[in-house]
Order: C-alpha cells, then sequence, then structure tokens
C-alpha cells in the first residue's frame, strides 16, 4: 500500500508544500506549509531566476513542480526538476527571459518522494 501521509515518519510516499520568498541574490526562503519530508530542504541562489533544493530527493523517486500566481502581465513561469541526487533545480521566468531575482511570494513549491 502507497498513500500520502502529512504525518512525519509514517509509512509511505512523502511530501512537501513549502511558501516561498526570495529578493536580490539572497537563498529563497522555504516555510513549509505541510510537510513529512524526513528534513526541509535548503535552498540556495545560483544565480538570476536560478536556484537550488538540496536534500533527500532520490532521483526516479522525487516528482516536484511549482505553482504560478496570478500575473497580471502573463509572463511569469517556473521550471522545477529534479537535476541530480538530492537535488531540485528550480528555473524562474519573465516573459520567457531568466526573472530579475525576485521569486514571487505567492508560488509554492510541491514535493513528492515516492518509497
Amino acid at each position: 500500500n502507497c498513500y500520502l501521509d502529512f504525518t512525519p515518519d509514517a509509512p509511505g510516499v512523502r511530501a512537501g508544500i513549502f511558501d516561498t520568498s526570495q529578493s536580490g541574490t539572497d537563498a529563497p526562503v522555504l516555510v513549509a506549509a505541510k510537510s513529512s519530508l524526513a528534513a526541509a530542504p535548503t535552498a540556495t541562489y545560483i544565480g538570476a531566476g536560478q536556484y537550488e533544493l538540496a536534500g533527500d530527493f532520490p532521483v526516479g523517486k522525487t516528482v516536484c513542480f511549482c505553482t504560478v500566481p496570478y500575473d497580471a502581465n502573463l509572463g511569469w513561469s517556473c521550471s522545477v526538476q529534479v537535476t541530480g541526487l538530492n537535488t531540485i533545480s528550480i528555473q524562474t521566468f519573465a516573459n520567457d527571459v531568466a526573472s530579475d531575482d525576485t521569486m514571487s511570494s505567492e508560488q509554492h513549491i510541491y514535493i513528492t518522494v515516492l518509497p
């Protein structure tokens, strides 16, 4: 049986929903809205619109995505992918160009880790 459980240390699928905030060259701040991950991911600023999350994210067992907040200009987007053992890469864009060092405070990162 495989089920989603937000209770830490419960068997099954692990998941986390994180609210984000970030500006300038600061690393994103992730605040867990809900999480049963073994530990909170650590965020790093890489470059304009580029961020990295480190945590227990096994390749082939981790699914991640981000929500796209309302954008009056209809030009903001986000790409999230598992890029290596225990690493998730986040790229934000404004009108298809790397974002200007500001991750939307309305963005949410969803991470699911299969058993």
